[in-house]
């Protein structure tokens, strides 16, 4: 499957929503994202400091389930709009209707910024993602200030926790603040084929310019390493190769500073808290990251 041209994806996909939202308005509208810049941490926080790398487990979101619409300050409408825009994109692309986006893509000057407790995942995440689109505002004073701060004071001053869905309702009311403009948003999918969740992650990443969110089940093999107990951990796609069948994975847990230094098939890697930044598994088989996916922001 070939994708379309971004722009007009992006014509589609907006002229989809202002259909959506043009139709009945619903009896109990949810609460939209603020529309304002995150100010972030007022002052840093004090780093806690940690010895050696050790095998200390990966703790992941807290997610179950799908979340409605509402619980990302969104509303059926436009998630409907945004998964049929996603259907014609592929099905015309695929037909060779109209242009295509290459055969790789990627998020030039991405920094994958390392979780700095075993449990941050999800706004490790989160983190990388502002800081790409938005730059070093999202990571001043501190990596971990940030982190801390989105951890327990985010989206509203009610944390972000381990929760994913917290999480995006606070980006997509970066969004909305940062880019009044656009008409990218993202809401939760799970695909059930390797070939539509790669062409999921090549219409973030080549058509939108943000990165597909992978929530992934770090105890299966399938995945870049694995440790020994279940736990839910975030991860971005953040470039594809030969039309997406390739995926790079951007993981905060692991880093490049220490052992095994982002080597893929490792068991129970160590962890410290010390880096910065986390690790890029470049262009990682696109199916095998299928198999270890619970499900996926986009």
């Amino acid at each position: 499957m070939r994708p379309r041209s971004s722009f007009v994806y992006a014509v589609l996909l907006a002229s989809m929503v202002a259909s959506a939202l043009a139709g009945p308005v619903a009896a109990a509208a949810p609460q939209a994202p603020a529309a304002t810049i995150d100010p972030g941490p007022s002052q840093p926080q004090p780093e806690p400091t940690d010895g050696p790398p050790a095998i200390t487990p990966l703790v992941g979101s807290a997610q179950r389930g799908a979340p409605a619409p509402a619980q990302l300050g969104l509303t059926a409408a436009q998630v409907k709009a945004k998964e049929d825009a996603f259907a014609t994109w592929l099905a015309e692309g695929a037909s060779g209707v109209s242009p295509m986006v290459g055969s790789s893509g990627s998020l030039p000057g991405w920094v994958e910024w390392h979780q700095k407790t075993n449990y941050w995942c999800v706004v490790a995440t989160l983190q990388s993602i502002a800081h790409y689109r938005w730059g070093d505002h999202y990571v001043t004073p501190s990596v971990y200030s940030w982190q801390y701060y989105l951890f327990t004071s985010g989206n509203g001053n009610v944390g972000i926790g381990t929760s994913d869905s917290a999480g995006f309702v606070w980006v997509n009311g970066q969004i909305k603040a940062q880019e009044p403009s656009s008409t990218f948003y993202y809401a939760y999918a799970k695909d059930t084929s390797a070939p539509n969740f790669e062409s999921r992650g090549v219409s973030d990443i080549g058509v939108w310019g943000f990165p597909l969110y992978v929530a992934v089940n770090v105890q299966s093999t399938y995945y870049a390493w694995h440790q020994n107990l279940p736990a839910t951990h975030a991860t971005a796609a953040v470039a594809y190769g030969n039309n997406g069948a390739q995926l790079s994975i951007g993981d905060p847990f692991t880093s490049p500073s220490y052992a095994p230094y982002c080597a893929t098939g490792v068991s129970n890697p160590g962890y410290s808290s010390t880096p910065d930044t986390g690790c890029i598994y470049g262009y990682y088989d696109g199916t095998n990251y299928f198999r270890a996916m619970v499900y996926e922001y986009w």
